[in-house]
């Protein structure tokens, strides 16, 4: 004699989802980005040329998204 078990899935699992805001903020690494951001700041604060402040927030950014893409890759 054989036992079966019929069961009915109807729920959806976070696997069939797409890719959310928080998935792609949690690949960035953000823990390590900040550090990275924090360094390159106080580099560029610290240094003896004086930096106009678009150029400081250009810079800025640029690390982060160098920072960001690093994280993502890795």
């Amino acid at each position: 004699m054989a036992i079966t078990s019929h069961q009915n899935i109807t729920g959806t699992t976070d696997a069939l989802q797409g890719p959310s805001v928080a998935d792609f903020w949690q690949l960035l690494k953000p823990r390590v980005m900040s550090l990275v951001i924090f360094t390159g700041f106080a580099g560029m604060f610290l240094a003896p040329a004086d930096m106009h402040p678009l150029l400081f927030g250009i810079s800025l950014f640029a690390i982060a998204a160098g920072a960001g893409a690093s994280g993502a890759i890795n």
